[in-house]
């Protein structure tokens, strides 16, 4: 859309919310749940991963945290199951690096891997990092330095820039931002940006990520409309995470039908949840 016509369909929009009372006014004031969990605070932020058959990949996912400008971090990758070597590449990393760690899962559910994987982390935050996209060095440093900095904030999310196959940055497609995002907003966008870096009290506070009807897709948007009900979610307007185009992404293969279905049903989830809190 050109730009009037998308600030004319953002005002429709705004209207139908607050005709239909799920508005949200204001900004979030809430804390964050106390940190409850690591072991002595040894861990600041865990990076979680499920994988699957992504042998060609997870290397490069793993040397990209490995890069980080901070060392206090851990590296949780879920294994779904997978049918090439993926596991035994995660566990050569391992052999020279104990912040990695591998869980072995046989359900290939994505909800399901990121909870074990949350529910396994010690740190206070976790970044999200899919099998064959990248962070950048100051990834993990610059999102947890922006939480520790916003006590409000629920979730931080940055900016992304996109690769090839190979890694070679596309600069044709420039930078995604998202720049549409807010509260009210993101129910008719499709998502808020990456990479996604939670408070995990927060993700443990809604449940985790919906196992059930959202398992395979969505399920990190129906979380961000959950948390930006209650909490800011603060915006990082930094390059912090690299998105890996090729052939055989699992966002390429899904069906559109499944994606819209499921989308739908995250915001129609949101719109009930609001109109309770707006006291309808």
């Amino acid at each position: 859309m050109d730009k009037e016509t998308e600030h004319h369909t953002e005002q429709v929009f705004y209207n139908f919310l607050k005709r239909e009372h799920a508005w949200l006014e204001g900004e979030r004031s809430a804390f964050p749940p106390r940190f409850s969990g690591g072991q002595g605070g040894a861990v600041r932020i865990s990076v979680v991963t499920p994988v699957y058959n992504r042998a060609k990949f997870i290397g490069k996912a793993i040397e990209s945290v490995q890069a980080a400008d901070i060392s206090d971090w851990e590296y949780i990758i879920v294994d779904n199951g997978s049918t090439d070597n993926t596991r035994q590449v995660v566990r050569e990393y391992m052999a020279n690096d104990p912040r990695i760690k591998l869980i072995e899962n046989d359900r290939n559910v994505i909800s399901v891997s990121l909870n074990l994987g949350v529910r396994a982390a010690q740190g206070k935050y976790i970044a999200q990092l899919d099998s064959d996209d990248e962070h950048k060095p100051h990834t993990l440093r610059m999102m947890a330095e922006h939480l520790d900095n916003n006590p409000t904030w629920g979730l931080a999310i940055s900016y992304y820039e996109l690769m090839d196959v190979d890694g070679n940055t596309l600069p044709d497609l420039g930078v995604i931002k998202h720049e549409q995002y807010n509260r009210n907003n993101i129910l008719r966008r499709d998502g808020a940006g990456a990479l996604r870096c939670w408070h995990r009290s927060v993700i443990l506070e809604f449940g985790g990520f919906d196992e059930g009807e959202l398992g395979h897709y969505g399920e990190d948007y129906d979380l961000v409309l959950k948390c930006g009900e209650k909490y800011e979610v603060g915006r990082v307007h930094h390059v912090c995470y690299r998105y890996r185009r090729h052939d055989d992404n699992t966002d390429v293969l899904r069906s559109s039908e499944m994606k819209i279905r499921n989308k739908t049903l995250a915001r129609m989830r949101a719109l009930d949840r609001r109109r309770k809190l707006n006291g309808h």
